[in-house]
Formats: C-alpha cells, structure tokens, sequence
C-alpha cells in the first residue's frame, strides 16, 4: 500500500493510534525509497 499525499494520510490516521503509528511508518519507509530512487536516477 502506498500513501500519496495528506488526504489519504487524513483518512488513514482517522481510524485509530494504530492508524496514526501504520501512516507513519508508511511515510517513512516512502520517504527511504524515494531518496533511493533519486539516488539511482542521479548516478545514471
């Protein structure tokens, strides 16, 4: 699954702390991979 911006965000973090802590989490690991993406494209 994959959080694409604040509104899904919003509605995820609605549902409960356990919602809030998953969004978060989500986000983070988004924000790892898009970093390496970048990485990547920039070394080609």
């Amino acid at each position: 699954m994959v959080i694409c911006g604040n509104e899904d965000l919003k509605k995820l973090s609605s549902f409960d702390v356990g919602g809030i802590s998953f969004a978060s989490e989500q986000l983070r690991l988004g924000g790892v991979f898009g970093r390496e993406k970048q990485f990547f494209k920039q070394r080609r």
